[in-house]
C-alpha cells in the first residue's frame, strides 16, 4: 500500500514538474511573439521582469587576465584576391613572373591574411627568389614580433569582425559588434560548427578588465515549489536556454535574445554567460564591447572527426 502511495505521490510529483514547465515555454512562446511581431521596443512582459529580478543571483565576474577563446573556420585569400596581390607585385618585382600554381597556392596559405606591401621583401626572401629587399623584412619583423605568435588569423581577424561586417547574431543586431567567445578552446571550435577537412583559426583572448557578466548558466529554483520538487526548469532558466539554442536560419527568432541582451548591456553588464548547445557542458560568454579582450596569438587546427551521439527516442 505504501508503494502504492509512493507511486502517486512521484506521478504528482512529475505532472507538477510538467506543468511548471509547459507555463514557463509557453511565457517564452508569449514574449517571442510579443517582441517578434507587436512591441520590439519597452516591452513590459514578464520575461523582462525576470530578467531584472534575479540580476543579484545572475551576476557573475571574471578576473582581470583571464584567457577566453575565439575560434573562426580558416579560409584562405579567393583567387580572384590572389591575381589581383600578384599582379601588383609583379609590377615591381619581375622574379614573381614565373611562379607555379603550387608556388601560388603556397603563398596564399602561408600570407592569406597579408595584403600590406611592407612585407614584400620578407614574401620574396622566404620564396628564394631575391634578397635585396632582406633590411627592409628584417625592419618588418622587428616591428611586428608578435606576428610571430599568430598562426592562424592575425590579430585584427581573430576579434570581433568590423562594423560594415557585422550581421545579426544571436544577442547583437546587424551592424553592432559584439565578441562572441568560449570558456574553452574545444568549446568554441564546435560552435563554429566545423566540418571535417577543415581548418579552425582559435584565438586565446585575454580579459583586459574585470568583467561583470549575466550568468544565464546558474539554476534558479521557482519560489514555493522547494515543498513538492526542485524545479531546475524555471522561467529564468527557460530564457537562458533560448541564448543556447540555434535559429535554423530563422534571423527573426534572435530578435527576442537581442533584445534581452539590449536590457542586459542597460542594466550595467559587461556581457552575458550562456550555455553550449553544441559542446556538452561548454560555456560560451558574449562581451558588449569587443575592446574589453585582446587576442594574444592564434593557432590553426585541422578537423580530423566530429563525434556525434545519439539516443533513440520513444
Amino acid at each position: 500500500m505504501d508503494n502504492d502511495n509512493n507511486d502517486v505521490q512521484d506521478w504528482f510529483v512529475e505532472l507538477l514538474n510538467f506543468l511548471f514547465l509547459f507555463q514557463h515555454e509557453m511565457t517564452w512562446n508569449d514574449f517571442e511573439h510579443e517582441i517578434i511581431y507587436k512591441n520590439r521596443y519597452f516591452s513590459k512582459h514578464g520575461v523582462i521582469e525576470t530578467i531584472a529580478q534575479n540580476v543579484e543571483k545572475a551576476s557573475k565576474e571574471i578576473n582581470e587576465g583571464m584567457l577566453l577563446f575565439r575560434a573562426r573556420i580558416y579560409e584562405y585569400e579567393s583567387a580572384k584576391d590572389l591575381s589581383a596581390m600578384l599582379n601588383e607585385l609583379s609590377d615591381s618585382h619581375e622574379e614573381l613572373n614565373h611562379l607555379s600554381d603550387d608556388e601560388k597556392k603556397q603563398i596564399v596559405k602561408d600570407f592569406a591574411e597579408t595584403k600590406n606591401s611592407e612585407i614584400i621583401g620578407r614574401l620574396l626572401y622566404l620564396y628564394g627568389k631575391s634578397t635585396k629587399d632582406e633590411e627592409q623584412m628584417q625592419k618588418y619583423l622587428k616591428n611586428n614580433k608578435e606576428d610571430n605568435l599568430f598562426k592562424g588569423y592575425d590579430k585584427s581577424n581573430s576579434t570581433a569582425p568590423p562594423i560594415d561586417k557585422t550581421t545579426e547574431g544571436r544577442a547583437n543586431p546587424a551592424f553592432i559588434r559584439y565578441l562572441y567567445l568560449a570558456e574553452s578552446c574545444e568549446t568554441a571550435m564546435y560552435e563554429v560548427r566545423p566540418i571535417i577537412g577543415q581548418e579552425v583559426s582559435v584565438a586565446p583572448m585575454k580579459v583586459r578588465k574585470r568583467l561583470k557578466l549575466y550568468d544565464f548558466t546558474v539554476l534558479i529554483e521557482e519560489e514555493g515549489t522547494a515543498e513538492v520538487k526542485a524545479n531546475k526548469e524555471s522561467l529564468f532558466n527557460v530564457i537562458g536556454k533560448a541564448f543556447t539554442k540555434p535559429n535554423h536560419n530563422r534571423n527573426e527568432l534572435y530578435i527576442p535574445t537581442q533584445y534581452l541582451a539590449e536590457y542586459i548591456k542597460m542594466l550595467g553588464f559587461d556581457g552575458i554567460r550562456y550555455g553550449s548547445a553544441l559542446h556538452k557542458g561548454g560555456k560560451n560568454i558574449m562581451i558588449f564591447d569587443p575592446d574589453l579582450c585582446e587576442a594574444i596569438s592564434s593557432d590553426k587546427y585541422e578537423i580530423n572527426n566530429v563525434v556525434l551521439e545519439m539516443v533513440k527516442t520513444t
